[in-house]
């Protein structure tokens, strides 16, 4: 959360010394965990596509003729689905996550034609969790059963817990973006590449998974 706060504060001293244009975005999240297949010494895994949404405020500071600083901060929505096998055991989980976001992008603009302009760019994003279930259901030697658990947050699983799934509090990647505006209206397409280890790392999930989302959304600047 200082990190968060630190990005706001270092986004609010940038926009002070430069034209700054403040905005709204909503749009639509395919999100999903990387790799695809993975296993453990216990467990086999696949992970697929979960839909989510992201919204928030945006912020563009005109650094140069055609460069702008983009940071933002928005709730995004991420997750998977889970198939999980292993010991006689065989479950199939969504797992949905909702993050308070900052990232933080430079954008380069060209004008494309009349009254429409052009833009892309990259940078990072940092991401704290306040929210997380996970739904489905489970089948074992002694019969199938439903799951349905709030996830718990912790950078650590030192018991090798399998349910209620922990998931490491903080996110942390790469964005690139692009997208066409007209007037005040944006539409965005943006991808963003995690870095940071969702599941903490145990017997259950040896393996490093890792946030990947597209999202394709729009933005009203004021």
């Amino acid at each position: 959360m200082k990190i968060i706060l630190l990005a706001i504060t270092l986004s609010c001293f940038i926009g002070s010394q430069a034209q700054i244009r403040v905005g709204v975005q909503a749009g639509y999240n395919h999100a999903r965990l990387s790799p695809g297949q993975s296993s453990s010494e216990i467990y086999s895994y696949s992970t697929n596509g979960f839909r989510g949404f992201n919204a928030g405020v945006v912020a563009e500071v005109k650094i140069s003729e055609n460069w702008i600083f983009r940071p933002a901060l928005l709730v995004n929505g991420k997750g998977t689905r889970l198939e999980k096998a292993g010991f006689g055991n065989k479950s199939s989980r969504f797992i949905e996550l909702h993050y308070f976001e900052v990232p933080m992008a430079m954008i380069h603009k060209w004008n494309t034609g009349k009254n429409l302009t052009a833009f892309a760019g990259g940078g990072m994003y940092i991401a704290r969790a306040f929210r997380g279930v996970e739904k489905g259901v489970e089948a074992s030697p002694g019969g199938p059963s439903f799951i349905y658990n709030s996830v718990q947050f912790s950078s650590h699983n030192d018991k090798n817990d399998g349910l209620p799934t922990i998931i490491n509090p903080f996110d942390y990647g790469l964005i690139a973006l692009a997208g066409v505006q007209r007037k005040s209206i944006q539409l965005l397409a943006s991808y963003e590449h995690g870095l940071q280890r969702v599941f903490p790392k145990s017997l259950v999930f040896e393996k490093r998974f890792t946030n990947r989302v597209f999202s394709l959304s729009v933005v009203y600047l004021f």
